[in-house]
């Protein structure tokens, strides 16, 4: 699975990981206002967390879990 670094330095900017159903076009212009172009995406692993549903919410959520890991994408 690839695995993304974020830089380091003054070079480094914000880098957002995107999971679940943030990877869908039409969500993330509802999240962010427009969708991303696929090349602005990088398929990214999160290691040692895994995805969870929380009570009284409709998304998952990322949580510490030892072994876990949460494919998704930078941006």
């Amino acid at each position: 699975m690839p695995e993304v670094l974020a830089p380091a330095g003054d070079d480094a900017a914000m880098w957002l990981f995107f999971y679940g159903t943030l990877l869908d076009g039409d969500v993330q212009a509802a999240v962010l206002g427009r969708a991303l172009a696929q090349h602005d995406l990088t398929p990214a692993v999160l290691r040692h967390f895994r995805r969870v549903y929380i009570a009284g919410r409709c998304y998952p959520m990322v949580v510490p879990h030892r072994g876990g890991l949460v494919e998704g994408a930078v941006a």
